[in-house]
């Protein structure tokens, strides 16, 4: 939405101040609540806002010193730029998640930025980092440097170079091209195969492809055209958007594909749909046989500090082992760039990586559950079977409680859709009546409230399934109409001469009308059952 676009403005009693984020917070739920408790008001969904709130109610001096303040309630990722009238503030996190560099143009002014491309652009010359825990503060005296913050282990995130940063960057000291195209060479080194052609996965995947063609001595050829009129699928918000995207996104080059065996080099995989597609397109090409070459580990952590991958639940390498995604995306080989060799080859900086998405292990434990959408399978629009689908599905938790809708003894292997609902104004009151088709967030604790909709979509017992629900739900509504106090207040206002007649009319007009509902929606269960499972 726009309304959350960036930097943010805002005025409080002693000016205003403008405000620019890279990264996430985590503990932002449990603020945000706090702050409205005190009677803030929030304009926008996005976490960068109660930093200003904090700014706003701080009783620390001089501003940089409110900035601190802020920022000793955060945890989490954050680099950020202030502006005031007469200062520009730069912080950056004690872990040093998102980069932050300083530049300094032709005529002396200073400016910040994630990427030294981004200095490139306006023409001024990189000067350095800005160090984990510092605070610069930029005025007409000159430049400010405070190490105010508490000082932990440097855990920068090694996704800013396998896939975030430009080639052209340098991101926390180290040439993104130099490692990306190093990752491709450890590819070819630990995974060789026979072929004909190296091909990447633009635009990515490009440099660790030519890395693997120069170790493996194999031609490089541009098998795959992107169009740039079309972002970064892996992101998008909806299975059915990421898939046609991915239609728009690349186009095979049959000249260079047909006949042959093509390697595929592609910086990661996510959810593995973009990917099988890829191979798909590749294979209708006429490519002979494809190999798919991963230039990360295998991602299976969800972050939480800032790049936008998908629930845990979503990540293909988390659910099923290198043979099973191999099988899933149908490539004739698959091997990613084995964890080991990444630490190894960045030396004596490995230490100071973040690998959560590749390990599980968090710096900072997300202490909020963090809630990301499933993306929706009925609006897919997808063919094949249900089965194969898989991005767009969650495994129902073993230790989970669900009522037995349809007597399935196999619960436990069946999928669920589930819709995050995000309203706290639910409680267990509203849903007495479809009580079965409930169930509690797992682990959650801050979410006390809130409830994921299970729509069973068995193939075999779909409309038994939902038909109980329409059971339950008109079983409720007769007994709230005929069976509760409102049943005595009807009739007590008709007792007089035609009362009884039209009591008992109005009644056996509503059961009519009960069993067209019931009738109506079944039919409309039919209807949706065919064009689901035909």
């Amino acid at each position: 939405m726009l309304k959350n676009v960036q930097p943010f403005v805002a005025g409080y009693r002693f000016g205003s101040v403008a405000v620019a984020h890279n990264g996430n917070l985590i503990n932002y739920t449990s603020l945000r609540a706090s702050l409205e408790d005190t009677g803030s008001i929030f304009n926008t969904t996005s976490d960068t806002e109660v930093v200003l709130h904090l700014i706003a109610i701080s009783k620390a001096r001089p501003f940089f010193l409110r900035i601190v303040d802020a920022c000793e309630q955060l945890q989490g990722a954050y680099s950020m730029v202030f502006l005031t009238e007469d200062k520009l503030v730069a912080v950056r996190d004690p872990h040093g998640f998102r980069p932050l560099v300083m530049g300094r143009r032709s005529n002396g002014s200073i400016v910040f930025a994630s990427e030294t491309c981004a200095l490139d652009l306006i023409e001024a010359t990189y000067e350095r980092e800005v160090n984990p825990g510092e605070v610069l503060v930029v005025d007409k005296d000159g430049v400010k440097s405070m190490c105010l913050l508490p000082h932990f282990e440097r855990k920068a995130c090694i996704f800013e170079h396998i896939y975030f940063a430009q080639p052209n960057s340098v991101v926390f000291g180290r040439s993104v091209y130099q490692s990306r195209r190093k990752y491709g060479e450890i590819l070819a080194t630990k995974a060789p195969v026979d072929c004909d052609v190296v091909i990447a996965v633009p635009d990515s995947g490009m440099v660790a492809a030519l890395g693997y063609a120069a170790k493996a001595g194999v031609p490089f050829e541009q098998g795959l055209i992107r169009s740039h009129y079309v972002g970064r699928t892996f992101i998008e918000p909806s299975q059915k958007i990421r898939d046609f995207g991915v239609k728009l996104k690349l186009a095979p080059v049959r000249a260079v594909l047909e006949g042959k065996r093509v390697v595929v080099v592609d910086d990661s995989i996510v959810r593995g749909t973009t990917s099988s597609k890829i191979v798909r397109l590749l294979k209708e090409a006429g490519a002979k046989e494809v190999h798919m070459r991963i230039a990360s580990p295998p991602i299976i952590g969800s972050c939480y500090y800032g790049v936008d991958t998908p629930s845990s639940e979503e990540l293909i390498s988390n659910r099923m082992t290198v043979e099973e995604v191999r099988d899933f995306i149908g490539c004739d080989s698959l091997a990613f760039l084995p964890f080991d060799s990444l630490k190894n080859m960045l030396g004596e900086d490995s230490n100071g990586f973040c690998y959560a998405c590749f390990s599980g292990n968090y710096p900072v434990l997300p202490r909020e559950l963090k809630v990301k959408r499933v993306g929706d399978f009925l609006d897919d629009g997808l063919n094949g079977s249900v089965k194969s689908i898989d991005g767009a599905w969650i495994q129902v938790p073993k230790n989970q409680t669900v009522d037995m809708l349809d007597g399935d003894e196999n619960w436990e292997n069946h999928r669920v859709l589930a819709n995050i609902l995000l309203s706290s104004d639910y409680d267990e009151t509203n849903f007495i009546s479809i009580d079965g088709a409930w169930i509690q967030l797992d682990g959650d604790e801050n979410l006390g409230n809130h409830r994921v909709l299970v729509n069973i979509l068995l193939s075999s017992g779909i409309l038994i399934s939902l038909s109980v629900y329409v059971y339950k739900f008109v079983s409720h509504l007769k007994h709230q109409l005929f069976d509760s106090p409102f049943r005595h207040h009807l009739d007590a206002g008709m007792h007089k001469d035609i009362g009884g007649d039209i009591s008992l009319g109005v009644l056996g007009l509503a059961h009519v009308a009960l069993a067209l509902l019931c009738t109506s929606f079944v039919l409309l269960l039919i209807g949706q059952h065919n064009a689901l499972f035909t």
